[in-house]
């Protein structure tokens, strides 16, 4: 077998089983050499440890004692994810505390699977600041977990289904626990220690009155006609310091009508352009985000 070749087929065989990274990882190196794989020279290759993530909302805050998971998280993290005992992971309770702990058992107690974890250390992560709170009209029912997941991915602090005169879907179908459950899996995947509020159906004037009421809040509304994130940001919370949550209002596929357009004229919102061409409302809410994490990020801001 040409060296070539076998670098090709060690190749394709590693992007098969997701081995195989690009650039630096905080992975072990492994070197293959010789044998059944007859290379000119010895092939360096970073294979990435993941390391899983599980929930709990008991977390001592302190090390070497024992946590066990129990639950539903405690079969998928078997089942599934095939956690056993040596395994790290990283335990957390969605509230900012996340421990890194060594696995100790895997196993079925009275029927029920259980996990048992020793905690290795704990750390405690602020909460962003300011907090980007999504008021978005809920898009229709095959996209709504695709919106939940993410939200929570891209760094939204809380997502408010948004009630609107031209709104399509019914508050009362939206299904929340499962919903919670979606984002909760989605801030596990990404690394997130907090997660995502996801609160009940608010009406469009409950929602401005409440931001109203908020004096350390800074209102964008997506709008074709806006500004650019960077100019509607800095109009916006010209302060960033000063800022404590950043609200974003995503309308309805029809848009906001001229009655609740003139709602947010009253309240100072200031227009924020997310691109040139006309978007789904969960493409417009995740694109907003991401804008304005980037533009906090530009900024100097966490």
């Amino acid at each position: 077998m040409g060296g070539s070749h076998s670098l090709q087929h060690i190749r394709s065989a590693l992007r098969r089983t997701g081995s195989w990274l690009c650039g630096e990882s905080t992975g072990f190196p492994q070197v293959l050499t010789g044998g059944a794989v007859e290379l000119a020279s010895a092939i360096t290759i970073r294979c990435a440890v993941s390391i899983h993530r599980l929930f709990s909302d008991a977390i001592p805050n302190q090390a070497d004692l024992e946590l066990r998971i129990t639950g539903e998280e405690a079969h998928h993290a078997a089942k599934v994810k095939r956690i056993g005992a040596g395994q790290q992971v990283y335990v957390q309770d969605g509230a900012g505390t996340v421990a890194l702990c060594e696995v100790l058992s895997s196993e079925k107690v009275r029927g029920l699977i259980e996990v048992l974890v020793r905690i290795n250390s704990v750390q405690l992560v602020a909460q962003d600041v300011p907090e980007i709170h999504v008021y978005c009209a809920a898009p229709k029912a095959d996209r709504i977990a695709w919106l939940a997941e993410q939200l929570s991915q891209v760094g939204s602090t809380c997502w408010t289904p948004l009630e609107t005169e031209f709104s399509s879907q019914d508050g009362a179908d939206l299904k929340l626990d499962r919903l919670r459950r979606i984002a909760s899996e989605s801030s596990k995947q990404c690394g997130r220690p907090w997660l995502m509020a996801i609160n009940p159906p608010l009406a469009l004037a409950a929602a401005l009155t409440a931001t109203k009421a908020n004096s350390l809040c800074a209102v964008l509304i997506g709008d074709s006609d806006g500004e650019l994130p960077d100019q509607a940001l800095a109009r916006a919370a010209p302060e960033l310091t000063k800022i404590g949550e950043i609200a974003i209002f995503i309308g309805p596929e029809g848009g906001f009508s001229s009655r609740e357009t003139e709602q947010f004229a009253k309240l100072g919102a200031t227009r924020i352009n997310l691109g040139r061409h006309i978007l789904r409302i969960e493409t417009a809410a995740v694109a907003s985000v991401v804008a304005v994490r980037q533009e906090l990020a530009r900024r100097g801001v966490r």
